[in-house]
């Protein structure tokens, strides 16, 4: 089953670059379309109403900056379509984990693509923890990327508990792989509850193998 449309959260951070880089990488692999989504800062400060150089000054600071993001955005998109990739930018005021997930929504996206940390507005200094938020509140899959890389992934490791769930990463997972690649399953399982005195009574007095079974 091929992707269709990816998102990528792009803050102009590095860590956001690898990440829409990965993105970028999957969309060619699927030929799906990318929509990038950047969340802008609302932080309000405090200021007298009657301070008006303040305010103007404040204006105009907000003013470039968002001249300048509109800029790097533009240049990001342009290269990003120079490879042939469908591309489309969502710029909207807000915190990136709620954007993300709710335009996900909105769009039917099949995964988010986002990098471990980067710029956040003042009130959420890390983008650490908007992965994390992203994680929980999304109905799509999230990729997080760590570092560089656009190759396929060929060295999967998937965790599973034999729901249902655990099924499906198995499914997901074997999509955004390289052709060929062999899908590594892991099962952690741990000595249930009171037996924590096995290991003195040794294999002889304690059922080991009945337990591993």
């Amino acid at each position: 089953m091929t992707l269709t449309t990816i998102i990528a959260g792009c803050d102009l951070s590095e860590p956001a670059d690898h990440a829409l880089d990965r993105a970028c990488s999957l969309a060619l692999q699927h030929g799906a379309k990318l929509v990038v989504v950047h969340a802008q800062a609302n932080d309000e400060m405090q200021v007298d109403a009657g301070d008006s150089a303040m305010l103007q000054m404040l204006g105009e600071v907000s003013g470039a900056v968002k001249t300048e993001e509109a800029i790097r955005l533009a240049d990001k998109l342009a290269a990003i379509e120079a490879k042939g990739v469908t591309t489309e930018l969502i710029s909207r005021v807000g915190p990136a984990d709620e954007l993300l997930a709710a335009i996900a929504d909105e769009i039917k996206a099949e995964l988010i693509v986002l990098g471990t940390t980067g710029h956040t507005g003042l009130s959420r200094f890390l983008l650490g923890s908007v992965a994390a938020s992203t994680i929980r509140h999304a109905t799509c899959d999230v990729l997080v990327v760590r570092g560089a890389g656009t190759q396929p992934f060929t060295k999967p490791l998937i965790a599973t508990d034999f729901d249902p769930q655990s099924s499906k990463a198995i499914r997901r997972a074997a999509r955004i792989c390289a052709p060929g690649a062999t899908l590594e399953v892991m099962h952690a399982w741990q000595l249930p509850a009171g037996s924590w005195g096995a290991t003195l009574l040794g294999q002889a007095r304690f059922p080991w193998s009945s337990v591993r079974d």
